[in-house]
């Protein structure tokens, strides 16, 4: 059973970098994954970026709305296989953290130099590889960005497992929640306390 949370249109186009008109025109066209759940339509972030690495988006991508983001890949997905929307960049490490570049990059000042020097003059953002070249980031001492990755790694970490517990209490409630619509759950077992009982 696939464990992981549905996410909405809003959410998506965030995501992508698009407006909401384009997610529910790329849904409407069936080219877009969504599961329909009641009147509401759903998406799974997962099925998403592997429509977008297949190229789902690229007969209706809207050029002036894409957005980026610089992720450091640890190689850890095998036969690894993406679209021409990638722009690789190798850090010398003996004098930068890959992850501090990255979140350099996607920091407002790395992305406001990236959409400056991206920019034509037709208005859209056409991010190339020179752009990134001339990309100006700030060295602070390799001890100080090994610490400061040391503790985003630490933050992500936690965040990773507080998303993991409210999944697994989303789960908890729902199966509890079924149980107890159907007359199932036995509440003589639970303690009330003398505020509950007032």
């Amino acid at each position: 059973m696939n464990t992981e949370p549905r996410v909405t249109a809003e959410q998506i186009a965030q995501h992508l970098g698009v407006v909401k008109d384009t997610v529910y025109r790329w849904r409407d066209r069936k080219t877009l994954p969504a599961h329909k759940i009641g009147r509401l339509w759903k998406f799974q972030l997962s099925e998403i970026d592997e429509w977008v690495h297949a190229g789902g988006a690229d007969k209706y991508w809207e050029r002036r709305n894409v957005d980026y983001t610089a992720a450091v890949w640890d190689g850890s997905i095998k036969n690894c296989v993406y679209q021409n929307h990638f722009i690789r960049v190798r850090v010398d490490s003996s004098q930068k953290m890959p992850l501090y570049a990255s979140l350099f990059i996607n920091s407002p000042g790395g992305r406001q130099q990236m959409f400056r020097a991206g920019e034509t003059t037709s208005g859209l953002n056409t991010i190339s590889s020179k752009n990134v070249k001339e990309t100006i980031v700030a060295i602070p001492p390799l001890g100080l960005q090994i610490q400061f990755t040391a503790i985003v790694e630490k933050i992500e970490g936690i965040k990773s497992r507080y998303q993991q517990s409210l999944t697994d209490l989303g789960k908890i409630y729902g199966a509890s929640s079924q149980q107890a619509f159907k007359g199932e759950l036995d509440f003589s077992r639970v303690p009330l306390t003398t505020e509950s009982r007032q």
